[in-house]
């Protein structure tokens, strides 16, 4: 299943991430995830009549318009947001952003330390880039390529601050974006508990969803970075916003991902919310309830 989020991503960010002067092909988006959607069909993650409904969402976004430039991007990752962060529980708060040319981002990347400590005698470890909007560390936490648990502790040392990240948010909420080996959780928990201690708050809600990190974790099937969350003592029964325990919770958010439900079960999740209801054009609102 955590595939299919993440080739749903690919796609998405790939043809959003358009740099300046050139345009994005939104036929060849919209193909692309027909053809996601069909595989998730076809492997019974998702229902046929659900795929159909979000296609012809998908396409109603683009019914009018065949390419559209960078100015478009906002537009185009919200209406998708809407669909998709709705219907598959899948979080686009991220920026979306043209590729990063940041020398320190791409050492990063290549999880080449000596280049990153090279580069770090001319940089502000805590910069804003340019680009993406986001800190080198957040950059680091939410690394698609692999995180490097070895790259975070150097970043660490060289006075990165956790609690900046991307537009407001700390940099745990960067783990859930991020591809983490199983052999890394225990270390790369005794690194989320260093970012708290260095002010990282572990239950700080996103803008709009309301979401802690643990929660977008769970929303993007990212278990690893969901059991170094919980290791490092994120709450499982944390309620999105202040709602007075009617605010989604993570096991609403693990339903039908029964290994993100043994997960939480495992550090004793109880909370649910009393519903979490799921808009589809073209149906009715249907009630989306824990699998347990």
């Amino acid at each position: 299943m955590s595939g299919f989020v993440g080739q749903i991503k690919t796609a998405v960010f790939g043809a959003l991430s358009v740099s300046e002067g050139e345009t994005f092909d939104t036929i060849g988006l919209v193909q692309a995830l027909d053809q996601i959607f069909a595989q998730m069909v076809a492997e019974k993650a998702l229902k046929a009549e659900d795929a159909k409904c979000m296609s012809r969402q998908v396409n109603n976004i683009f019914n009018a318009v065949t390419t559209l430039g960078p100015d478009g991007r906002s537009e185009i990752k919200a209406a998708l947001a809407h669909i998709l962060s709705q219907d598959l529980c899948i979080n686009f708060e991220g920026p979306v952003t043209a590729r990063n040319t940041d020398p320190l981002f791409i050492a990063i990347d290549d999880a080449d330390q000596d280049a990153v400590l090279d580069i770090l005698h001319d940089v502000d470890v805590n910069h804003y880039s340019a680009t993406s909007g986001t800190t080198p560390l957040y950059h680091a936490m939410s690394n698609m390529d692999g995180l490097s648990v070895p790259i975070l502790q150097t970043l660490l040392d060289n006075g990165a601050k956790p609690a900046l990240g991307a537009e407001g948010l700390n940099v745990l909420h960067g783990l859930a974006f991020a591809s983490i080996e199983d052999s890394d959780v225990p270390e790369l928990s005794r690194v989320i508990r260093r970012c708290i201690a260095l002010g990282a708050d572990i239950e700080q809600h996103t803008a709009t969803l309301k979401w802690t990190p643990l929660m977008v974790a769970i929303s993007e099937w990212n278990l690893p970075a969901a059991r170094a969350l919980l290791l490092a003592g994120a709450n499982p029964d944390a309620h999105a916003g202040d709602l007075d325990g009617r605010g989604v919770t993570a096991l609403d958010l693990a339903a039908n991902m029964h290994a993100a439900v043994d997960l939480l079960d495992e550090f004793q999740a109880t909370a649910k919310s009393a519903s979490l209801t799921v808009a589809c054009a073209g149906h009715d609102a249907r009630a989306f309830q824990p699998a347990l």
